[in-house]
């Protein structure tokens, strides 16, 4: 991954690097991989509202604290827990390097673990989805 001046090109450069570790470990998640969460489902504390979108490494979901100790709307990844898929680790040991570092504009985990055979990252939301911008 090649450094840039700034922040602007970094989540390319993320998804690019992703991709490439996908191809080269052969790992690729289709449809049927993808966990399937619906409304009113819980992840350990986290209730599921409503799916926001999918990709090629999983779905995220809008979530709630199901026992009201954490106030407001959250994200939610969830991927089958595997030996050889391991993005979400991926995502998490990035997002925490970042975080560390003071790096702006990036979200924070409020949770991570394993349940019902997937694991699971929660993390505040970043903004509303470029698909209903129309961008």
């Amino acid at each position: 991954m090649a450094a840039t001046g700034g922040t602007k090109n970094l989540s390319a450069e993320m998804k690019e690097a992703a991709a490439k570790a996908a191809q080269e470990t052969g790992v690729v998640q289709t449809a049927l991989d993808i966990v399937q969460l619906y409304k009113g489902d819980k992840v350990a504390t986290w209730e599921i509202i409503k799916k926001l979108g999918e990709g090629g490494f999983g779905a995220v979901y809008l979530v709630k604290d199901a026992n009201g100790k954490i106030a407001g709307e959250y994200a939610l990844k969830a991927e089958k827990a595997s030996e050889t898929t391991r993005v979400l680790k991926m995502e998490v040991y990035v997002l925490m390097e970042l975080k560390k570092s003071n790096a702006k504009h990036f979200c924070d985990i409020l949770d991570r673990g394993r349940a019902n055979g997937y694991n699971f990252v929660v993390m505040t939301l970043v903004g509303p989805s470029f698909d209903r911008k129309g961008v």
